[in-house]
């Protein structure tokens, strides 16, 4: 009809998958016609930076005040919990342990989050081998005007219960830490906020059945988004809610999760801010299920849809793993898991880029540089042009793409069009 928007998941008749096995420089697509957004998957890049931190479950933020990636605490293979801080900054090629002059106790477990305005991270509770600890502790990433060390806070009259595994983000419209669920023995259901100074029981009419382990993250405009989980009774949740700041109420999603994004809890979610979009990483099934998950997904948080982002050779399976994005870098940063089998824990660091075309302008290009194995086809979305009743059914101006690769260490050829045509 021309009015409702598109989207082309597949083309049978092309191979967008051409360049497994080669050392692929650069791959470049080009298109013409009604403004689209390409979607091109590509793997992960495995990182091999010096000074790693081990391998070790473990939750992970990404500090925008000195552009890297802050990590904290959890437990090693052996079972046994830390509380060393470990940064890396994508310009380097190394993790830096920090000392700072005082630190929670070894705990794992941790929320962990982190505020642009207050250029805080916040460690929340956590547990060890016989405690479930209630205090949070904040860390000012501001190093021009502050100490590195951890401060505890103090809870006030009011403050939540000892737990583990709670879901933690930072919302930046209200200006407070928000906190939901997590185990103390038991799963809870409850929302709190953190003006800094005190908290607060929000106490919303509709919020999510009680669990632990669920994937938390803020996603802009006042929105928090958060998915999954498990209950004391090991029931595990697909489910997505969002939080509204303004209204402090929570949101069911109306939409059923999309086959393949299955129950699980203990995932991780990272908001990438500039495709207003959430990543989702691993997790693992409940118990007395072993194992973990390794697939990617991204959730559209105006649209309400999930995305399957179907990478050519995904990680280790994993869950309880640091996943952050960096603005500056344009990519989400992946350390560590935990892969819920034999107690076994990942040291791996990784990133991932979404390429997308600029979905602005009737002329758009979309590169991928220095791809190393796979890229695979992700999907094509446009809205199409108005059609007048005097015009023939197809779009009136039709989008055009072209994909080539280039295996050589030299500049892309020009796209050439069909036969050479210079056409799209």
């Amino acid at each position: 009809t021309g009015f409702a928007a598109s989207t082309w998941l597949a083309d049978t008749d092309a191979q967008f998958n051409l360049f497994t096995g080669t050392a692929v420089v650069g791959t470049q697509v080009r298109g013409a016609g009604t403004p689209a957004i390409l979607e091109l998957y590509r793997d992960w890049t495995t990182l091999s930076p010096s000074g790693p931190p081990g391998s070790r479950s473990t939750q992970g933020v990404w500090d925008a005040q000195n552009d890297r990636f802050f990590v904290f605490g959890d437990a090693t293979s052996d079972g046994v919990q830390t509380n060393e801080t470990r940064v890396l900054a994508p310009d380097t090629t190394a993790w830096s342990l920090l000392s700072p002059g005082t630190s929670p106790s070894a705990r794992e477990r941790v929320g962990l989050a982190y505020s642009i305005s207050t250029k805080l991270v916040y460690a929340l509770c956590g547990e060890d081998a016989a405690t479930y600890y209630a205090q949070l502790w904040t860390y000012n990433t501001n190093l021009s005007t502050a100490g590195t060390t951890w401060t505890p806070q103090a809870g006030g009259v009011s403050s939540p219960t000892a737990r583990s595994s709670a879901g933690t983000a930072f919302d930046e419209v209200g200006n407070r830490l928000i906190i939901f669920g997590g185990d103390n023995g038991a799963s809870l259901s409850d929302t709190w906020a953190w003006s800094g100074s005190s908290w607060t029981n929000l106490a919303p009419s509709t919020f999510p059945a009680a669990r632990l382990g669920a994937a938390m993250v803020y996603a802009g405009n006042g929105k928090i988004v958060l998915f999954g989980g498990v209950n004391s009774a090991n029931v595990a949740y697909n489910d997505t809610w969002i939080f509204n700041s303004t209204a402090n109420t929570w949101w069911p999603s109306p939409k059923s999760p999309p086959s393949g994004l299955t129950v699980r809890a203990r995932a991780t979610l990272a908001y990438d801010s500039d495709l207003n979009r959430v990543a989702l990483f691993g997790g693992q099934p409940a118990p007395p299920a072993t194992g973990a998950f390794n697939d990617l997904w991204y959730y559209d948080v105006d649209g309400d849809s999930w995305t399957k982002v179907e990478v050519p050779n995904p990680p280790a399976t994993r869950s309880e793993t640091a996943l952050a994005y960096s603005p500056s870098q344009k990519k989400v940063y992946l350390f560590g898991g935990n892969a819920n089998s034999a107690n076994t824990r990942r040291g791996d660091t990784l990133s991932y880029s979404l390429t997308t075309s600029p979905g602005g302008s009737a002329t758009w290009t979309a590169s991928l540089p220095f791809v190393s194995g796979s890229v695979k086809w992700g999907k094509l979305s446009w809205t199409p042009s108005l059609r007048l009743p005097s015009q023939p059914f197809e779009d009136p101006v039709p989008v055009k793409f072209q994909i080539v690769g280039q295996s050589a260490d030299t500049l892309l050829a020009p796209l050439q069009g069909p036969v050479n045509t210079g056409d799209y």
